[in-house]
């Protein structure tokens, strides 16, 4: 067991865009829930806790599937407010923390322990990126002076930003003794939410150090958010 890590899994986005009368993470890839996808990768990983952000209309997990602790997030106010919670309701937080995304079914177990063995050695904070050479809507990764600086939405960045081709996959693994840099999140306007994503110019702005972990898996590392998205990595 990794008893200084813990796994926290982001579950409480609506999932309109997937329009199934289901939450979008209870859909099925080769006959297995999305969300049972990262579960099980998570479980390899032997870490000493795993937690899972829902909202309310997934209480109904808990008895599904057990051993994990559950945080509910009654109110949509994106995932840096999930992890703002997650900093507020849990004790005896351990040393290294992984988080990921429900809907990211075919993840890389290689690149979340690259990340936790980066944590213990290196970095402060570390994301996990992918080439996109048409890229139409992930957060890109900017860097300046050669460190990483921050993570601009696609819908937000200028032209020289869309050029770059280094993108986010939505995983970020952090020291916990930073977990405090949450409280500066600040509401995005344009979405009305909190961006975790904003925690890496955050940490820029305190000189953390920041990693990237490129991961080969580029295809299979981004989250699931339509039918059509969905019925291609079943084809993977």
């Amino acid at each position: 067991m990794r008893k200084d890590l813990e796994i926290i899994i982001l579950a409480a986005g609506k999932g309109s865009r997937m329009k199934t009368r289901i939450p979008k993470i209870l859909n099925k890839l080769h006959n297995k829930t999305l969300i049972n996808h990262v579960i099980e990768k998570s479980r390899k990983l032997k870490p000493s806790r795993i937690n899972i952000i829902v909202n309310k209309n997934l209480n109904s997990l808990q008895k599904k599937i057990p051993k994990i602790n559950y945080i509910i997030q009654t109110r949509p106010l994106g995932t840096g407010h999930a992890l703002k919670l997650y900093y507020k309701k849990t004790n005896n937080v351990k040393k290294y923390l992984v988080v990921l995304y429900a809907d990211a079914p075919l993840i890389n177990l290689k690149d979340i322990l690259k990340i936790y063995k980066n944590l213990k050695k290196k970095n402060d904070l570390i994301v996990i990126g992918a080439e996109v050479n048409r890229n139409k809507s992930h957060g890109i990764i900017v860097k300046k002076s050669g460190k990483i600086s921050k993570i601009v939405e696609f819908s937000n960045a200028n032209t020289k930003e869309k050029k770059i081709k280094m993108c986010n996959t939505g995983v970020i693994g952090l020291k916990s003794k930073f977990l405090n840099l949450t409280s500066k999140i600040k509401k995005n306007k344009s979405k009305n939410e909190y961006l975790i994503t904003d925690i890496v110019n955050i940490a820029y702005q305190k000189k953390l150090s920041i990693g990237l972990i490129k991961t080969r898996n580029s295809h299979k590392s981004f989250g699931v958010n339509t039918i059509d998205e969905l019925n291609r990595l079943k084809c993977l």
